[in-house]
This record gives C-alpha cells, structure tokens and sequence, in this order.
C-alpha cells in the first residue's frame, strides 16, 4: 500500500532517521522547508513540519538535477517506512 509512504506521519518517520545523513547543503534546505509556515489540513503539527522539511529537500534536489541524490533518499525512506 503506497499511503505509508505519502502520508505526513511516514515521511516524518522517514526525515528522523535521514536528517543526520543529510549533507551541510541539504540540511539548511531541510530547516527552511521545517520552519516554513505550510498550510495543514490534517494530523499533527509538528508531522507535517518534518515532512514538508523532506518535501523541500527533494524538490531542492530535483531541481538541482541531483538524481541520482534524489533516488537515494527516496530509497532510504522506503527502506525506513516499509520497515514499520
């Protein structure tokens, strides 16, 4: 089942494991996207924080053309969520 893995409570479980192999470049993206003000609709506050903090990362990624960087969290968050 794919919800795992797209709702707020997956990525942040997946952003806790990941946050600390993220490069010095990835990590001031993740703070941004972590302290920005998103508009929540559902679930817990501090969740879609860190989710909107991997959505950023991500997106950063992408649009740097980093994808093979890109598959590589993507992978990672797999790993983590498909684990629980």
């Amino acid at each position: 089942m794919i919800t795992p893995y797209l709702s707020s409570h997956g990525q942040c479980l997946a952003c806790q494991t990941l946050v600390d192999h993220l490069t010095e470049e990835e990590h001031k993206v993740f703070r941004r996207g972590y302290n920005s003000q998103g508009a929540k609709k559902y679930g817990n506050d501090m969740e879609y924080r860190w989710a909107t903090a991997l959505e950023a990362v991500v997106g950063y990624l992408f649009l740097s053309r980093k994808y093979e960087r890109v598959q590589e969290l993507l992978e990672a968050v797999i790993s983590v969520v498909s684990a629980r």
